[in-house]
């Protein structure tokens, strides 16, 4: 119960009623040890008077030479040396005779000693009095039996021993006072560097965690507390961080994880949408066929295999983006980019040998990459040039060097597109509307999406630039060797 109550007070008022109780400890023990000592001294003080007395004056026996004058001539002070019938003031004399009779008895005190009646000799002993004090006595045989000489230890002793005991008290409470006070302000001053860690850390838990204490000298105890907070916090920080740091992974990771989602959902859609129309193209063939509504075989077959090459582009095409999406690494090696251009440009010719399709070459870049899916992007950026125009239109291929970067540009003198196709361009299953000539039947839609998600695996960037009217420029930059 009173080490609860102890915890529960200040640091500083334990320290100083700790130390205020043991300096009172000390004070006390003091004090007594002084107290005994000093009533010790003045009881071997008694005892030399009382044995003076005894083997002085107290031991003359009467008429002897130079003695005090007889019982008969009278009792009291006098003026002569003092004697058995007239002792100083203070004693006290008594003579028994050897059958233990009173025979003399000396008091002008008003007090006296109660010796018993057979006391023992030559030793002083402390006896009680007929007043409130005690007294010391000493026993010594004479030739007329015992003399006892006491004398009252309340003026020779205890008077003394309450004078020093008072100023002993009187010297301790001031001493109390001082060591309190002294203790009081070297304590608070002592405990001023707890105090600015206390405060401190009331900072800090309120969330203030910039908050630093001023460095003081290791090995000792408010030094090495306030290192300690010091790393307290600099591990708090760092724990929040990294906690804040995962739950930013985690929030984005999850909201990749939600557009992933919702992409592969769209995406689903969208393919089950765009295989459904040459699905459906292919089964009406087959049954107006079936039907009779179309007699010439021929033109049947043709559609439907139309449809069907239709359909298994852009089953090819779907596949690719499913393994773009699933980021299957690359199979990189040196590729010639130049030389994947040409091949290009040479197979749009032999396709169709009516259209337009010019090749600049003002550098031969080499890319670490991927050359069949290097081709893919070029090849769908001519093929979309040349879908989307008319036939009169141009098409202009150029690679350059610039700046460590191989740079490779489709541009046609088509309708253009308006802004708001132009800023989808690349989103899968994007089709602009009539601007641009669908003259050999439409695509899929995912002929850009792919170029993007192929140059953006090497590492590069593909931009386009358009407007109605002014055709188109699409630029593609992959990292040079």
């Amino acid at each position: 119960m009173i080490r609860g109550r102890v915890e529960r007070m200040p640091l500083r008022l334990v320290l100083v009623g700790t130390m205020v109780l043991l300096v009172l400890a000390g004070l006390v023990a003091s004090g007594a040890a002084v107290v005994a000592t000093m009533r010790a001294q003045l009881i071997d003080r008694v005892d030399d008077q009382l044995r003076g007395a005894a083997e002085g004056w107290a031991h003359r026996p009467p008429g002897a030479p130079g003695g005090p004058p007889d019982r008969g001539e009278g009792l009291g002070t006098g003026s002569g040396p003092p004697s058995r019938e007239a002792p100083p003031s203070l004693f006290y004399v008594e003579e028994r005779s050897s059958s233990g009779s009173v025979v003399l008895s000396v008091d002008e005190t008003g007090e006296r000693p109660e010796v018993p009646a057979s006391p023992a000799t030559g030793t002083p002993v402390t006896v009680t009095g007929t007043g409130d004090g005690d007294w010391r006595v000493v026993v010594l045989p004479s030739s007329e039996g015992t003399t006892i000489v006491g004398l009252p230890l309340d003026r020779e002793v205890d008077q003394t021993i309450a004078l020093l005991i008072a100023v002993s008290a009187v010297v301790g409470a001031a001493v109390l006072l001082v060591v309190g006070a002294a203790g009081w302000t070297l304590v608070t001053r002592a405990l001023r560097p707890l105090d600015e860690v206390r405060l401190a850390a009331g900072q800090i838990a309120a969330g203030d965690l910039q908050r630093r204490l001023p460095p003081r000298p290791r090995g000792t105890e408010v030094g090495d507390l306030t290192a300690s907070l010091d790393e307290m916090v600099d591990s708090l920080r760092g724990a929040l961080a990294a906690s804040g740091e995962s739950e930013a992974a985690a929030r984005a990771a999850e909201s990749v994880a939600r557009a992933s989602e919702e992409r592969t959902r769209r995406f689903a859609a969208d393919a089950s949408h765009e295989l459904r129309t040459p699905l459906t193209s292919i089964r009406g063939f087959a049954e107006l066929y079936r039907m009779g509504a179309l007699p010439d075989a021929d033109a049947a077959l043709t559609k439907i295999e139309a449809e069907s090459l239709r359909m298994s582009r852009m089953v090819e095409d779907l596949l690719t983006l499913a393994h773009l999406d699933a980021e299957r690494p690359l199979d990189r090696a040196p590729v010639d980019v130049a030389g994947i251009v040409s091949d290009v440009v040479d197979a749009a010719g032999a396709t169709d040998p009516l259209r337009e399709v010019d090749l600049r070459v003002t550098g031969v870049p080499v890319v670490t990459g991927d050359a069949d899916r290097l081709h893919r992007v070029v090849s769908n950026l001519v093929v979309n040039a040349l879908r989307h125009t008319p036939p009169e239109a141009h098409v202009w291929v150029t690679v350059a060097h610039e700046g460590g970067e191989a740079v490779i540009t489709v541009r046609d003198d088509g309708p253009g597109m308006a802004p708001d196709d132009a800023a989808r361009a690349f989103d899968r299953f994007h089709r602009a509307d009539d601007s641009r000539t669908r003259t050999r039947g439409g695509g899929s839609g995912l002929g850009l999406s792919i170029v993007d998600e192929l140059v953006r695996a090497h590492g590069g960037t593909v931009a386009l630039d358009t407007a109605p009217g002014a055709g188109a420029v699409v630029t593609v930059r992959l990292p040079a060797d």
